[in-house]
């Protein structure tokens, strides 16, 4: 009975090791498979780092250029001249069409009381309205 018992249970322990064995080779599997999802996502953050670094980079070299020497307060005074010089301008040039627009409605009633009273000279002289 002895006997029988310890086979029994080396039997057991055999049947256990074929389990393990199996389920050690679909871990392995998972694990190997995991690697290679690893390995994809490493390259997609490399390329994106990359692809980041080099819109930082463009960022920077259009920042640059636009703020010669890194003098953001200059940059930012010659925008405040350029508007205030546009603004003045406009207000300028705002300013001139209304002055010639009332100087033009000056010179047309001008011109107009002018031409009724050569009318009303003509009709006088005409010997009046009849």
């Amino acid at each position: 009975m002895n006997e029988s018992w310890v086979k029994m249970a080396f039997d057991n322990v055999m049947r256990g090791q074929e389990k393990m064995a199996e389920q050690l080779d679909d871990v392995q599997e998972k694990v190997h498979h995991l690697d290679k999802c690893l390995d994809s996502l490493k390259l997609r953050v490399d390329d994106y780092r990359k692809d980041q670094s080099e819109e930082f980079e463009a960022l920077q070299k259009t920042i640059k250029s636009i703020v010669p020497n890194g003098d953001f307060d200059g940059h930012r005074k010659d925008h405040e001249t350029r508007m205030n010089n546009a603004t003045r301008w406009q207000q300028w040039r705002t300013g001139l069409v209304f002055d010639v627009l009332r100087l033009s409605l000056f010179v047309g009633g001008g011109w107009a009381a002018h031409a009724l009273w050569d009318s009303f000279k003509a009709v006088l002289a005409a010997g009046g309205v009849q």
